[in-house]
């Protein structure tokens, strides 16, 4: 309601405020400068955070960093250690000893390495030289056997020759001059010193005519290896395998490669000879059955027949004994055997003992009394 000029009207007293006044007032809304809101202190706490993150990211990748360069360090130093440890002390010991497998153990072990050690090159030439060296002097004279047909001979003895060594970092090669070397050592039928040349040229540079050194050593071990296998001996098989195993890493062998598995049955059915003799009878059969005249195999195989059937006899057990005689009638004929067998068989059927065996008084086994006579080949000649 509007109040007039004229309005004498009282009006209510306003209370006085005392200076005393402790009641409380209502803030005083001022509409000046206001202070920070909610929502900045958030994005301040937000950006605070992401910097600590980032400080702690920084400081863990450079100790990740720094621990790397460590163990790298240690990695390096313990492998140069390693490295130093096999040069210098534990391949010159195999050497010195004449352990041929453990040095080239050895030497693989040192070539597998990242990178491999700067004096590779000198090693893998000392290594070949030694196992070259090591090496059974090859058979001059080897005799075919009728099963595989030999077409190379054995070369007689190889004259010694200077093996070329890999000599210090920076030196100049003439290996145009080794490779013709090389040739005429392999033209003069001296393989043991064409192979030592051309495994030399290999370690200097194995960049060098790869193809043409391959078929250059394929053709000097595969020399060497047919002559160890076809030597007619058994003396030479271990070696002549090795040579063509190590030939089979250049190219293609051939026919060495059944010559190799005939060998092999061969050794392996000799090594069971002594101590598990029906192991052996069953080795030196697979031999006789793919190579009826190889080597010696059916005399043995005769003898161990033999051998197996007495043995049988001496322990009473007559029977056993007579597949083995029969069997050993038909690799060769023996009046001797012929009448084992006859008195195995009359044993075997009867169930008593053998005809003209007496028991020992104290009931061990009697021995078997025969003339050994050597045994007459039926066909062919051993």
């Amino acid at each position: 309601m509007a109040y007039t000029l004229d309005d004498t009207q009282p009006r209510p007293a306003r209370p006085l405020i005392q200076p005393d006044d402790t009641q409380p007032r209502p803030p005083v809304r001022d509409g000046g400068v206001r202070g920070p809101g909610c929502m900045a202190w958030l994005a301040l706490g937000v950006l605070a955070g992401a910097f600590s993150l980032l400080v702690i990211g920084v400081a863990g990748l450079i100790g990740y960093w720094s621990g790397q360069n460590v163990v790298a360090e240690y990695a390096a130093a313990t492998q140069q250690a390693f490295v130093q440890d096999q040069i210098n002390v534990l391949i010159p010991t195999d050497i010195a000893a004449g352990n041929v497998a453990l040095v080239g153990i050895r030497l693989e072990g040192l070539a597998s390495l990242t990178p491999p050690p700067a004096e590779m090159g000198m090693l893998v030439a000392t290594g070949t030289a030694f196992a070259l060296q090591r090496q059974p002097t090859v058979t001059p004279t080897p005799s075919p056997t009728p099963t595989i047909t030999p077409t190379v001979a054995a070369s007689a003895a190889p004259t010694q020759t200077t093996i070329p060594t890999v000599p210090a970092e920076g030196a100049l090669y003439d290996l145009d001059a080794l490779y013709a070397e090389a040739q005429a050592q392999l033209s003069a039928s001296d393989y043991d010193a064409a192979t030592r040349t051309l495994d030399a040229i290999i370690a200097i540079d194995p960049t060098y005519r790869t193809d043409e050194l391959n078929g250059l050593i394929l053709r000097a071990l595969t020399t060497q290896a047919a002559a160890l296998l076809r030597s007619g001996t058994p003396d030479t098989l271990a070696a002549g395998i090795v040579k063509a195993n190590e030939a089979s890493r250049y190219g293609d062998i051939g026919e060495l490669t059944y010559e190799v598995y005939i060998a092999g049955l061969y050794l392996n059915a000799a090594s069971r000879e002594a101590t598990d003799p029906l192991g052996a009878i069953t080795g030196f059969s697979n031999v006789v059955a793919q190579a009826p005249n190889y080597l010696n195999t059916r005399t043995r195989l005769y003898n161990l027949r033999v051998k197996v059937g007495d043995e049988a006899i001496a322990l009473f057990d007559a029977c056993a004994a007579v597949p083995q005689y029969q069997a050993a009638l038909q690799l060769f004929q023996s009046g001797d055997v012929e009448l084992k067998l006859q008195s195995a068989q009359t044993a075997c059927s009867s169930g008593q003992a053998p005809v003209g065996v007496t028991p020992n008084a104290d009931g061990s086994a009697p021995v078997v009394t025969t003339t050994p006579a050597g045994p007459s080949p039926i066909g062919q000649r051993q």
